[in-house]
């Protein structure tokens, strides 16, 4: 599997637009410095508003946990960019589990 720093991804856009700005809970904070990143952080390499990177489809609150931590690497694996509406379908799928307010 493929590491890299979480410094490196950028959150996608479409995620604040859903989501809005999160705060962390502090035990899933915990559990990211005691046992690390267990899943793959998913990205695609794109360009949003100009800004060539790699952008995070799944993964948006477990970079942050890592970054506030410190942590130097988490897994990830890249996606072939498909397009907008792909990278949204995919970003809102990858969220399908999540406890969501009305307005998500």
């Amino acid at each position: 599997m493929q590491t890299i720093n979480p410094r490196h991804l950028l959150p996608h856009s479409f995620n604040q637009t859903v989501y809005g700005v999160e705060t962390l809970d502090p035990d899933f904070v915990k559990s990211i410095s005691e046992h690390g990143v267990r899943e793959a952080i998913v990205a695609t390499s794109t360009t949003i508003d100009g800004i060539q990177a790699l952008y995070i489809l799944s993964g948006h609150r477990r970079v942050a946990a890592a970054i506030e931590i410190g942590r130097e690497t988490v897994p990830y694996r890249l996606e072939q960019d498909q397009g907008l509406l792909w990278q949204q379908q995919y970003l809102l799928e990858a969220n399908k589990q999540r406890v969501k307010t009305p307005e998500q």
